[in-house]
C-alpha cells in the first residue's frame, strides 16, 4: 500500500467529519483513538490498553468494526508496514439528551462532568446507515489493497482489561470541550481562507465537516439556532470577502439576499441548502 493510498482512506473519512489516526511504534498518543475521552472520564486511565487490544486481537489484511461498551463505534485494520489505521468514534444513532440519560444511568456518570459529557456525545459524528458504511469502508479498503479483505465485527470493553478499578475523573476542567472547540474553530478558519482565496471545492467540503460538527443546543428551538448560525456563517463570509477588495454595495446586496433567504428556513435539510448556496455565491 502506498503512502497516498493511506491519505486518499483519511480524507474519505474526513470528508465524512470521521477522525483518524495512524498508530505506529512507540505507541504514542493512543487517547486519539477515542479523542481522549476515557482520559478525562477517569483517573489515571491507561490506554496501554488499546495498544493491547491492536497487538493481539487485529490481523493483517482484516478490518475490524469495533463497539465499545458506550456503544461507541470505531474503524481498525493495520497497514502493511505494521503501524493501524484507526477511525471514530461514531455512533449509527444520534446521541442526544435521550440516549445521554440512558448512558448516564447505566455508568453512573459523575454530575460534575455531565455537561462535558453532554457535549461529547453530542459532538461524536453520526452515520444515518449502517449498511452505506460497511459498503464504503470495504469498497475502499478493498481497492487500495488490491485483494479480497475481510471485515469482522468486535466488542471491546477497554475498561474490563485493566486490572484494576478505575475511578471517575471529578476535574471539572472541560479537557473535551476544549479540543473539540479547537477542531470547530479551525474549520472556521480554514474555511475563511479557501473562501477568500475562491477554492469553491475545499469551500464546500469544509461547509460538509461543518454540518456535521453537532454542537449543544442554545435554545429550546432547533431551527432558531440553525438560523443563529447562518447569521454569523453570512457575517464572517462578508468580512473576509470584503478584504479582497469587493465593494460594500455588492457585499451588502448578497448578505441581505441571504438574510432574508435564512429567516424563512423551516427545516435542518433547508438550512444545509442555505449553507451551500451562501459558500457558492
Amino acid at each position: 500500500m502506498k503512502k497516498e493510498d493511506i491519505v486518499f482512506i483519511q480524507e474519505i473519512l474526513g470528508s465524512q467529519n470521521i477522525p483518524s489516526h495512524i498508530i505506529k511504534s512507540p505507541f504514542d498518543h493512543l487517547e486519539d483513538i477515542d479523542r481522549g475521552f476515557r482520559a478525562s472520564l477517569y483517573e489515571d486511565f491507561d490506554y496501554q490498553v488499546f495498544k493491547q487490544e491492536l497487538l493481539y486481537h487485529i490481523k493483517k489484511d482484516m478490518g475490524y468494526y469495533i463497539t465499545d461498551q458506550f456503544s461507541l463505534q470505531y474503524l481498525i485494520c493495520q497497514l502493511p508496514d505494521g503501524s493501524f489505521l484507526t477511525a471514530g468514534p461514531y455512533t449509527f444513532q444520534f446521541l442526544g439528551e435521550k440516549e445521554y440519560q440512558h448512558l448516564e444511568r447505566q455508568f453512573h456518570f459523575p454530575k460534575d462532568k455531565e455537561q462535558e459529557l453532554k457535549e461529547y456525545f453530542v459532538s461524536v459524528p453520526n452515520i444515518p446507515s449502517s449498511s452505506s458504511w460497511y459498503s464504503l469502508i470495504l469498497t475502499l479498503l478493498k481497492k487500495v489493497y488490491q485483494h479480497e479483505f475481510k471485515m469482522a465485527f468486535e466488542t471491546f470493553h477497554f475498561e474490563k482489561k485493566i486490572n484494576q478499578e478505575l475511578k471517575y475523573n471529578y476535574d471539572v476542567e472541560p479537557i473535551l470541550k476544549i479540543k473539540y472547540i479547537e477542531k470547530r474553530y479551525l474549520n472556521e478558519n480554514q474555511l475563511l481562507d479557501a473562501i477568500g482565496q475562491g477554492d469553491m471545492n475545499h469551500a464546500i467540503e469544509l461547509v460538509n465537516i461543518r454540518h456535521k460538527m453537532k454542537i449543544e443546543a442554545r435554545s429550546l428551538d432547533p431551527i432558531r439556532d440553525e438560523k443563529n448560525l447562518l447569521f454569523v456563517q453570512n457575517a464572517l463570509y462578508r468580512k473576509r470577502i470584503e478584504q479582497n477588495g469587493t465593494h460594500p454595495y455588492y457585499l451588502d446586496r448578497i448578505s441581505g439576499k441571504f438574510a432574508r433567504r435564512i429567516e424563512t428556513i423551516t427545516s435542518e435539510k433547508q438550512a444545509n441548502q442555505v449553507s451551500v448556496e451562501m459558500t457558492k455565491a
